[in-house]
């Protein structure tokens, strides 16, 4: 799991279906740091209610190649990130 570029205002709780990051920032910030991982990555937003704090992707394909060039797909996930105005734990 990536988180944006890890630093000293960011922890991160690594869970097999529920991963978190806490950030220390503003919530403008911490949308804005979202919107630009998203964007340089090329990853496509198919739902965004920011007054809800809830940003859903498309289905993310992952593709390996095969015999004589072709690829095929291998996975697809599709994220759901809340953001939670909430004390970093210690």
């Amino acid at each position: 799991m990536q988180i944006l570029s890890l630093g000293s205002d960011i922890r991160t709780n690594r869970e097999t279906q529920v991963a978190s990051a806490f950030i220390n920032a503003p919530e403008i910030k911490v949308w804005d740091m979202l919107n630009r991982f998203m964007i340089n990555d090329g990853i496509a937003v198919t739902n965004r209610q920011v007054g809800d704090g809830i940003l859903v992707t498309d289905w993310i394909t992952r593709y390996q190649e095969v015999f004589w060039g072709s690829d095929e797909p291998v996975a697809r996930h599709r994220f759901r990130l809340k953001l939670l105005n909430a004390e970093r734990p210690n």
